[in-house]
């Protein structure tokens, strides 16, 4: 979390600067989200966006920043720092600002497990919202997302009468309504990286 919160530190001077009421949310064991709001207009507009990555401390060693023409480059530049930027750019632009909120969270790359709630709650006090993701191939408009899921699942074993099978499981229960196996399973459409995905262990 201390690397999360150094740039969460430099994105809130950010916000301030162009206005922005900065609220720090420490629910999160990887950092502080963020939420700026601008004034308490009847129907808010909430730019959403995270600025944590899925590349590890100590990647800047081997892949520095680096501007090339008239484009940066480093990890976690596309997704999403170029968005937030543009968000704070807009925000700045804007006479009026009473109507924008603005919120970034820190634990987008790993589940968003402690944003959730606090994104669905801003997302429906909020009239709107405009996600700060990068474009798609091309240069293309994102206006959607499949996103990812949960599923709670339950192994029994059956005989061909479809009768529940007794059998000495891993507990040693000989009950044959303990189920074979119980776990969670969580789906995800975005892409693997082969190399460092393990059966058991996806990597995006």
């Amino acid at each position: 979390p201390v690397a999360v919160n150094r740039c969460g530190a430099e994105l809130a001077a950010r916000l301030e600067a162009v206005g922005g009421a900065v609220t720090r949310i420490g629910a999160s064991s990887a950092g502080d989200h963020l939420r700026a709001s601008f004034g308490s207009g009847d129907r808010q507009i909430l730019m959403l966006g995270h600025f944590d990555t899925v590349w590890p401390v100590g990647t800047l060693s081997h892949m520095p920043m680096k501007r090339e023409g008239g484009r940066l480059h480093g990890p976690g530049v596309f997704d999403m720092k170029a968005g937030i930027v543009q968000a704070i750019h807009a925000v700045a632009a804007l006479d009026d600002r009473s109507h924008v909120e603005i919120l970034l969270s820190d634990d987008a790359a790993i589940g968003s497990h402690s944003s959730r709630a606090l994104i669905e709650e801003r997302a429906v006090a909020c009239g709107a919202v405009l996600v700060l993701a990068p474009s798609a191939d091309g240069g293309a408009l994102k206006t959607g997302r499949k996103g990812n899921g949960t599923l709670f699942f339950e192994v029994s074993n059956r005989g061909r009468k479809g009768l529940l099978a007794t059998f000495n499981n891993a507990t040693g229960s000989n009950d044959p309504r303990t189920p074979v196996a119980l776990g969670w399973l969580r789906a995800s459409h975005r892409k693997t990286d082969p190399a460092r995905s393990l059966p058991w262990r996806p990597w995006h």
